[in-house]
């Protein structure tokens, strides 16, 4: 969060920013996609919801709660997110609103006895401390998130990063392009 929300925004347009969302559909690629939540209090009102209801399926304390991989095009075309930005808020760009929405959803969680799971980039972010990084950047990505205080799961790409596609076979579940099978992870 914000990002990689393309399927709930395709069943609830009203929580994106942009006015194409209510033409998105849920995508077929694990890719970075441009639609991202947008800054309201029900917008988070709902995240935190979601959160809860997916750790209520779980048995365990962490819930991954994305981060990074945000691509900021409609975050950027926005007038409310620039008011919001340079506004009563004081944010100095889209940037710094990311760090923001994940850190709001994060404590949020924290505050409710769990631990939040976070992309790679939190660990780089100022004052963003999410407890609980995964780093697919490399071991050298991990250990930085480490020596700030983080615990770190290093699961590199593309050796440990199952989106790839399995077989250049065309009725095969779609995917990032190159091709990783998972007898060569095994």
């Amino acid at each position: 969060m914000p990002g990689h929300a393309q399927a709930p925004l395709a069943a609830y347009p009203e929580l994106g920013e942009s006015t194409a969302i209510q033409r998105c559909r849920v995508g077929q690629l694990g890719a970075c996609i441009s639609h991202l939540f947008n800054l309201e209090p029900d917008t988070f009102e709902f995240c935190q919801n979601y959160s809860m209801r997916c750790w209520n399926c779980s048995l365990h304390a962490t819930l991954h709660i994305g981060g990074d991989e945000a691509v900021k095009d409609e975050w950027n075309a926005s007038e409310t997110v620039s008011r919001r930005e340079r506004g009563f808020w004081g944010y100095r760009d889209a940037e710094a609103l990311q760090t923001y929405f994940a850190q709001k959803i994060s404590g949020y969680l924290i505050g409710e006895g769990r631990r939040a799971w976070a992309g790679m980039n939190h660990a780089a972010w100022p004052g963003s401390r999410p407890r609980f990084v995964m780093s697919w950047h490399g071991a050298s990505a991990a250990h930085a998130a480490a020596i700030r205080g983080n615990d770190a799961v290093l699961a590199p790409d593309p050796r440990f990063v199952l989106d790839h596609r399995q077989s250049s076979v065309g009725d095969r579940t779609p995917g990032r392009i190159q091709i990783i099978s998972l007898k060569s992870v095994l």
